[in-house]
């Protein structure tokens, strides 16, 4: 009887760790296809402006003045990073799986190579 008990529980446990893991994974992977669009984004701005460097440019002020002015980390403010042209909180390691924008070194060198007439 207590064999069944403990099975019982090791099942229950597995079930809830796999149910957690998987919301996880899949916020991992709606993030990663988020930051994937906004570098198709770039690309069509790129082009639709004629010249990638113009808005590696502007992605270069933006990020300078963003990291000169930050924006203060109120709780709202989280859920409306997805509507910014860049980042506006700093992230670590860590936080940037759980991030909607790639970071903006990133989103540059890719304009840099499109320019250089470069594939994505």
């Amino acid at each position: 009887m207590n064999y069944f008990k403990t099975f019982a529980l090791m099942v229950a446990l597995t079930v809830l760790l796999m149910l957690v893991g998987g919301v996880i994974a899949a916020t991992i992977i709606q993030l990663a296809i988020s930051r994937q669009r906004e570098y198709a984004a770039d690309k069509g701005g790129a082009v639709l402006c004629d010249n990638p460097l113009y808005l590696a440019n502007a992605l270069k002020k933006l990020d300078y003045m963003n990291k000169a002015v930050p924006m203060p980390a109120a709780p709202l403010s989280q859920s409306t990073a997805h509507m910014f042209v860049v980042n506006p909180f700093r992230s670590g390691t860590f936080k940037s799986l759980f991030s909607t924008h790639p970071p903006t070194e990133k989103r540059i060198e890719q304009l840099i190579k499109l320019a250089q007439g470069g594939a994505e």
